[in-house]
C-alpha cells in the first residue's frame, strides 16, 4: 500500500464514528458514545427490512441549541433490535445560503454487516464521506493589489509615498491612518496625511529627517478596500466538493502479492505497482460525480 493511499485511507476511517465511538470523529457526532443522544432529536423507530433481516430505522436532526440557526443536521440510524447492533448511519450537514437556499455542507454514510451470517461478528461494509470546502483561486488575476509604489520627487512638499494599485481605492478605507505602518530604517514614522486619487494612494509623512534612509523605506497595508468592496490582497475562493469512499470485498484473508514495492512520492507512471496473485482483482477508483 503506498503512502498516499495510506494517509487518505486513515483520513477516511476517521470519520467512522460507529468504529471510534470513543474518540471525537465528526461534527455534531463529535464522540458517538457521549453526544450522539445529546446533539439530537430522535423519530420512533420504523422496521425496514435489509434483505431478510429486521432493523429499526430512526431519523434525527441537529438540536438547534447546538448547531445554531444556520445549519442544517439530519440523518438516519439502523439498528438491529435483537443485538442492538448498528447496522448503517447516514448524516448530512448543509448550511444556509442567501441565494441558493441549503448547500451540502458534508455526507457521511457508514454501513456495518455480518460477514456470512447472523453468528458472526459485525465488519466494515463500505464508508463514504464528502465535503465541501473553498480554496483560494490562484488563477484569479482581478484580485485588489499593489501594482508599485515609489517617493514623490516633483513636489517640493513633505515626503511622499506614492503607491498605485489595480483598482480605484475606497477614500473611507484609505483614510485610516492605523491601516498602515511605515518604517525607515528601524525607525517608524508618522503620517501627516493621506490622499486618494483613483488608483493612486498619496501618504504624506511627518516632517522627519530620513534623507539618505528612503532606501531602506518599508510599508505594510491592510483592510484597504477598492471602491467595490474588494479587500487588499484577497483572492477569490473556488468552491469544491471532496470525495472519499471505501468498499470493502473481504476479511481476514491472507493476500499474497507478487512485485510488491512501496510508493514513492513520483507521478503514478513513474511509480512501480503491487499485484495481487490471486484469482480476484482489488482496486481503488475515484468518483467521477464531482460537484462545484
Amino acid at each position: 500500500m503506498g503512502d498516499q493511499y495510506g494517509n487518505e485511507l486513515f483520513v477516511l476511517m476517521v470519520h467512522d464514528a460507529i468504529r471510534n465511538f470513543k474518540t471525537r470523529s465528526f461534527s455534531f457526532i463529535d464522540i458517538f458514545s457521549q453526544n450522539f443522544l445529546r446533539n439530537h432529536n430522535f423519530s420512533e423507530p420504523a422496521p425496514v427490512y435489509n434483505n431478510n433481516l429486521l432493523l429499526f430505522k430512526i431519523i434525527f436532526n441537529g438540536k438547534s441549541r447546538v448547531i445554531g440557526d444556520s445549519l442544517l443536521v439530519s440523518g438516519a440510524i439502523y439498528i438491529q433490535p435483537r443485538s442492538y447492533s448498528i447496522h448503517k448511519l447516514e448524516y448530512s450537514c448543509s448550511y444556509k445560503t442567501r441565494d441558493k437556499g441549503l448547500k451540502d455542507m458534508f455526507n457521511v454514510d457508514i454501513e456495518y454487516g455480518y460477514e456470512n451470517s447472523v453468528d458472526t461478528l459485525m465488519c466494515l461494509k463500505y464508508i463514504s464521506f464528502n465535503n465541501f470546502f473553498k480554496v483560494l483561486n490562484k488563477d484569479d488575476t482581478s484580485y485588489f493589489r499593489v501594482i508599485g509604489s515609489f517617493w514623490d520627487t516633483y513636489r517640493n512638499i513633505k515626503p511622499t509615498i506614492i503607491v498605485d494599485l489595480n483598482n480605484e481605492i475606497d477614500p473611507k478605507s484609505a483614510s485610516r491612518k492605523e491601516n498602515y505602518e511605515i518604517i525607515v530604517g528601524d525607525k517608524e514614522i508618522k503620517i501627516d496625511n493621506i490622499q486618494v486619487s483613483g488608483k493612486y494612494l498619496y501618504i504624506r509623512l511627518k516632517d522627519e529627517d530620513i534623507q539618505g534612509k528612503k532606501d531602506q523605506c518599508r510599508i505594510s497595508i491592510r483592510d484597504l478596500k477598492d471602491i467595490n468592496g474588494n479587500i487588499l490582497d484577497t483572492r477569490k475562493s473556488i468552491e469544491l466538493y471532496q470525495y472519499r469512499e471505501l468498499f470493502v470485498q473481504g476479511y481476514n484473508k491472507n493476500m499474497l502479492f507478487i512485485d510488491t514495492c512501496k510508493m514513492q512520492y513520483l507521478p503514478l507512471e513513474q511509480n512501480c505497482i503491487s499485484k495481487y496473485s490471486g484469482n480476484y482483482n482489488y482496486w481503488m477508483n475515484t468518483p467521477e460525480n464531482i460537484k462545484r
